[in-house]
Parts: structure tokens; C-alpha cells; sequence
């Protein structure tokens, strides 16, 4: 299963909508969620896709 969210604007800076520690949080409410399924969910960037160990890409 896989989940787009798309969390910081283009210029890197972080909005009130997606704070800085909002993929740390976005993790373990997945982890919550999907315990069941999958015990160990990964939230990644685009930018770091590329070395996650996942069979897809992102672009």
C-alpha cells in the first residue's frame, strides 16, 4: 500500500499546515493504523526515495 502526500511547499519552507516534525507524526499514526498489516510502515521524501528499500520510485 502506498500513500502520496505531498506536505512541503516548493521553496522548503514549512507552513503552519505541514510543521517540521510532521512526517515523524504522519509515522507513527500510521503505525498505529496499520499494525495489522504492516508493522513496520516507512514515511519518506521524494528526495530520498531513491535509497529507501522499496521496488518503486517516485518522480
Amino acid at each position: 500500500m502506498v500513500l502520496h502526500l505531498e506536505p512541503h511547499p516548493a521553496s522548503g519552507t514549512h507552513a503552519a499546515l505541514f510543521p517540521v516534525g510532521y512526517a515523524a507524526n504522519v509515522l507513527l499514526k500510521l503505525r498505529s493504523l496499520v499494525a495489522d498489516i504492516d508493522p513496520n510502515p516507512l514515511v519518506i521524501d521524494i528526495a530520498r526515495t531513491a535509497n529507501a528499500p522499496v521496488p518503486w520510485s517516485a518522480k
